[in-house]
């Protein structure tokens, strides 16, 4: 049977996922998000972290728990879906034997974590938004409640329950057109020394400059405040959007998105 693995503890499995530069593996081991399991404390052998959204299996697939540590989510975990990622591709038949029908894999876009990469005027320049009735702003309290209410902007607040927890822990750069948020910038999620980005821009909103504007503000933010802001894209469009912005290219990598539905 696969045990809980207590904070305190977050040691033990730390060699199991040494191989990865994922900030939302770092989130969990450093005690500051997440939630983890193996096989024991001691020399486990198998291990799962989940961090938000994603989950992370390394170690050997043929422990007797494997399964168990494929199916695992943090208690109250209500989204409709998580991405699982292998970071040995031995896990892949477990991961699609035990999501059966629930799963399927895509591919993200793993950047480099270098912090010479960003030009500042080159940013100070992206940041200045569009045209327009547009204005960018930090986000306050009003902006973190409105950010809950559309299914767009849903994630860019996500993982901290409160406003006091995003003010804590998060940075977050707004986009308004009017009244209307239409465009955000914020932490997915954090870990000691920075944060992993997430950006999210009303449908119709899309395509005018504002994430540029609204992530170039953002990382701006990071560099005065001393964090690095992590970026890992979902698709081709987010790719884009970093290295525009100074990011890198690291490699390409094979996830599974997974229906968390029964």
């Amino acid at each position: 049977m696969m045990i809980q693995v207590p904070k305190d503890k977050m040691h033990c499995i730390a060699p199991l996922f040494s191989a990865s530069d994922h900030t939302l593996i770092r989130s969990c081991l450093e005690g500051c998000m997440g939630d983890a399991w193996a096989d024991r404390l001691e020399a486990p052998t198998a291990a799962k972290i989940c961090t938000t959204d994603f989950c992370f299996l390394s170690g050997n697939p043929d422990s007797p728990v494997a399964e168990e540590l494929a199916a695992v989510l943090p208690d109250g975990y209500s989204h409709p879906w998580c991405y699982i990622i292998p970071l040995q591709t031995i896990w892949e038949p477990v991961i699609e034997h035990v999501h059966t029908g629930k799963q399927f894999p895509v591919q993200r876009y793993s950047l480099c974590k270098e912090a010479t990469a960003f030009h500042l005027d080159t940013l100070q320049r992206q940041a200045v938004p569009p045209q327009g009735n547009y204005r960018i702003s930090p986000f306050d309290l009003s902006t973190y409640l409105t950010s809950q209410k559309e299914e767009w902007s849903s994630h860019l607040c996500a993982w901290f329950p409160t406003y006091s927890a995003f003010q804590e822990h998060g940075i977050g750069i707004a986009a308004y057109d009017g009244n209307q948020l239409v465009c955000g910038a914020t932490s997915h999620s954090y870990y000691k020394g920075g944060i992993e980005v997430e950006i999210d821009t009303k449908p119709s909103y899309r395509r005018k400059g504002l994430a540029t504007a609204c992530a170039a503000t953002l990382i701006l933010e990071c560099i005065q405040r001393g964090l690095y802001p992590s970026w890992d894209a979902a698709n081709r469009e987010s790719l884009s959007l970093a290295q525009k912005l100074g990011y890198h290219f690291h490699r390409e990598y094979k996830a599974y998105r997974v229906s968390t539905s029964v």
